[in-house]
């Protein structure tokens, strides 16, 4: 999961245009939910996957889950996912979902069906002695209608003030992941995801997030592994190709080499641009051996 600047996409226009067939929707809920007595029956809302709002959110998000950070396009279509569920909450059965959130763009996110929708899934755990494991039954992850707060504050309708809650699911566009996260990558074979450590507890807006989203389901470490071991390679050759270098002649072929060097870290780097898949575990991995990397190149110029 990486920062998102949300601010970067204007909001979409079927989102703002008065009297359009969202505009429409958002009065027949608004009419719906302020009736008496109280509608027992959540509103079917269908105009927040209108063709600018999932295209808009497909360029922001770069094609990937806002939560899991896989490439969805060309593999599945994309949830549009609402942050604070429109329709109930699982955590609060008399809740009748933040409904008037339904068609706000702050509340929607990207998201690839596993990270949203709720199925079992074998989950990859860390164990007291550093191995990682699978566990045998299968758990339920996705994230549904979850949303959980810390304390007793929750937002029933548009009167009330959202900033009172504390949510304990990570929103990338309001909070920096890294600041709740982070990457167990030892084993590339099986990268995966932590909560921070907060003095001796971890974090539990990052516990949350892992849990509900299940950040650690095997087939979501399996893809993380394949491109993690691939940068390995990468990162391997370069430090390869480095040591060949060092012990050459001053040579044409030596600064060619010099130059593939640069090049190739070059391409170290872009591989955790915003648009990369994975992009936050691939720059934990790499970020450790750039200084090094540029370091060693500097030591080898004439």
């Amino acid at each position: 999961m990486i920062k998102i600047d949300r601010s970067a996409e204007p909001v979409p226009t079927s989102l703002t245009m008065a009297g359009n067939v969202v505009d429409n929707e958002r009065s027949a809920a608004q009419s719906y939910y302020t009736a008496v007595p109280a509608p027992s029956k959540t509103y079917k809302f269908k105009r927040y996957k209108e063709d600018d709002i999932v295209e808009a959110l497909e360029r922001l998000f770069h094609g990937k889950c806002a939560y899991c950070e896989s490439k969805y396009i060309g593999t599945q279509k994309m949830d549009v996912e609402h942050y604070r569920p429109k329709g109930k909450v699982n955590e609060s059965q008399t809740h009748p979902g933040y409904w008037w959130l339904a068609l706000d763009w702050d509340n929607l996110l990207p998201s690839c069906t596993d990270c949203n929708r709720r199925r079992g899934q074998k989950i990859a755990v860390l164990e007291a002695d550093g191995t990682i494991v699978f566990t045998d039954t299968m758990e339920n992850a996705g994230k549904e209608c979850a949303f959980p707060v810390s304390g007793p504050y929750r937002a029933w309708n548009s009167q009330d003030n959202l900033a009172l809650e504390v949510p304990l699911l990570i929103n990338p566009c309001q909070h920096d992941p890294d600041d709740h996260l982070c990457w167990h990558i030892s084993n590339t074979k099986a990268p995966i995801l932590l909560a921070k450590l907060l003095g001796a507890q971890p974090d539990q807006k990052g516990v949350s997030s892992i849990e509900i989203m299940g950040l650690n389901r095997f087939g979501l470490v399996n893809e993380r592994a394949a491109v993690l071991q691939q940068i390995e390679v990468q990162v391997k050759n370069i430090y390869q190709l480095i040591d060949i270098t060092a012990i050459m002649p001053a040579c044409e072929a030596r600064d060619r080499c010099l130059i593939k060097i640069g090049q190739d870290i070059d391409e170290l780097h872009a591989c955790y641009k915003p648009n990369r898949q994975y992009a936050s575990m691939v720059k934990s991995y790499i970020e450790p051996h750039m200084k090094t990397l540029k370091r060693y190149l500097v030591g080898l110029l004439p």
